[in-house]
């Protein structure tokens, strides 16, 4: 038998940077390996010294200090056995073997349903890479089963595939047989959804004290077509998971009087925390366990009916770190029937996130589909343009199912001020303002069919200000975008920026 040493790892047909092990006889996978694939619901926690295992409706810690044999630590390296992940994850294992009978890998599984081929005949040879001069992976006769995987990198005539643990490219022609397959996982857990029958129309309220919170009866009394408020409550004051709250009983009730839900706002941005603290409070169980008990509190205290989770500080090296928070945080809300959704800024600004299991644990994923040109931006341009809310919708659905998706939508736009080609002032202004701007400073405006907005303009003096509108017309326009997604619904940022006649669109939208 080989010495101990290191063995190939593939999950889904991915390839892992952190191979596995064979340790005293025994595989061990890398924790490392955990934050690559979610799915697999095993995390571990370095700061806190746990293996954590979340489930639909419950959250398990395990030691990972040595006292529990499913961990192990090897040169500094921590792992975990793989007869731990096989008994209590849900995920099909495979060990290929050499023909000393030595374990040459480990492939897992973490979908029930897979697209399967067989090899037509002998002499198919599975490859690294798509082209021929590529290094062979493993020779496979006739009729060998192989899981055909889905690969936008692989060249014409040739085919992703995983077999025997390996995962490479196969010629097209090599393959016969495509057809779906399923197995159920061992292990399999449910994660179930709470999602509304009808459209729904989420307003954001921003709250900044409790005389917002009080000012409510005011800001909704001209609103029709809304469904549900998500009033900002709850705010990151620091690295260790201190939270500050403005949940508010009496907002709850008089918003009910309306016939409106309530999802409480839980941001990284408001508070007095830096952009650094959302990593070191996503970093340890214990400061993510702290964030979700002060929330789900005050939320159930209030009364409410969901928490809205606005982080926008989540960088590529924590994006693992905020799954497991809102895995986690998933499981209390399954328990206590709170409706959990999530903001997202557009994927061609944040590719790193993870939708698709932000889908598995929280109820509704929301797409910022605004904030296209900011005043960091290098040219003056449209806040939400036609293509832009386009674009962003169509990249969620590739993650997301179209039920989990709302669309949020701006009641806001930017006034920009040029000279020469160089931006002298950005600022941002509701509907109202901006509309009162154009008017007051003689901005000629003309209609940008290909953008969905009005477009205002001025030159004078060197100086142009431009405007891209948003008002009745515009939010028609990307209604429309939203409708023809069948999407869950939208949401709007912000109430009070709005003019009154924009209701009237979300009354027919959502048909309330």
């Amino acid at each position: 038998m080989k010495e101990d040493g290191e063995i190939g790892l593939v999950c889904d047909g991915r390839v892992s940077a952190a191979p596995a092990r064979r340790i005293e006889g025994r595989l061990y996978l890398p924790c490392a390996f955990f934050k690559e694939m979610p799915a697999l619901g095993l995390f571990y926690d370095a700061a806190d010294h746990l293996l954590i295992l979340t489930r639909p409706e419950e959250v398990v810690t395990v030691p990972a200090d040595g006292t529990d044999e499913a961990f192990l630590l090897k040169n500094e390296i921590p792992y975990v056995s793989l007869d731990f992940v096989k008994e209590n994850c849900p995920a099909a294992a495979e060990v290929t073997a050499d023909f000393a009978g030595d374990p040459e890998s480990v492939s897992l599984r973490t979908a029930a349903e897979y697209r399967e081929a067989a090899v037509a005949a002998d002499g198919a040879v599975l490859r690294t890479g798509s082209g021929i001069r590529n290094p062979i992976l493993a020779e496979l006769p006739g009729g060998t089963k192989v899981r055909v995987l889905p690969d936008e990198s692989a060249e014409e005539g040739w085919t992703a595939a995983v077999s025997g643990g390996y995962s490479g490219f196969l010629k097209t022609e090599e393959l016969s047989e495509v057809r779906d397959a399923r197995e159920e996982l061992p292990n399999a857990q449910e994660y179930t959804h709470l999602l509304s029958e009808r459209r729904i129309c989420l307003a954001f309220h921003q709250v900044t004290d409790q005389a917002s919170n009080d000012a409510l009866p005011e800001y909704i009394k001209a609103v029709s077509g809304a469904t549900d408020l998500a009033p900002t409550w709850f705010f990151l004051d620091s690295g260790e998971g201190e939270v500050s709250s403005l949940s508010d009983g009496k907002y709850v009730r008089r918003a009910a009087e309306k016939k409106l839900g309530v999802w409480a706002v839980f941001n990284d941005f408001d508070g007095q925390a830096g952009s650094r603290a959302t990593g070191e409070a996503l970093s340890s169980y214990r400061r993510r366990e702290k964030m979700i008990r002060t929330v789900t509190e005050g939320v159930l205290k209030a009364g409410a009916g969901g928490i809205c989770i606005d982080f926008e500080n989540v960088t590529a090296s924590s994006a693992g770190d905020f799954i497991e928070f809102l895995r986690e945080l998933s499981a209390v809300c399954r328990r206590e029937k709170l409706i959990l959704s999530v903001c997202n800024f557009t994927p061609m600004f944040t590719k790193y996130y993870n939708r698709g299991q932000q889908a598995v644990a929280a109820d509704y994923i929301i797409c910022m589909c605004y904030d296209e040109h900011t005043k960091n931006s290098a040219n003056p341009g449209s806040t939400a343009s036609l293509a832009f809310v386009r674009d962003g919708i169509d990249a969620t659905l590739k993650e997301v199912p179209k039920e989990q998706v709302l669309a949020a939508l701006p009641f806001y736009t930017r006034i920009w001020e040029t000279k020469d080609g160089a931006i002298l002032d950005c600022r941002s202004a509701g509907m109202a303002g901006a509309a009162a701007y154009v008017e007051e400073n003689g901005l000629s405006v003309t209609r940008d069919e290909s953008a969905g907005q009005d477009y205002a303009v001025k030159e004078a003096n060197g100086k142009k200000t431009e405007i891209w509108l948003e008002n009745r017309y515009s939010l028609e326009k990307k209604l429309e975008v939203v409708k023809a997604s069948d999407l869950a619904g939208v949401a709007v940022w912000k109430l009070g920026f709005e003019t009154e006649d924009i209701w009237e669109l979300f009354s027919a939208y959502t048909g309330s």
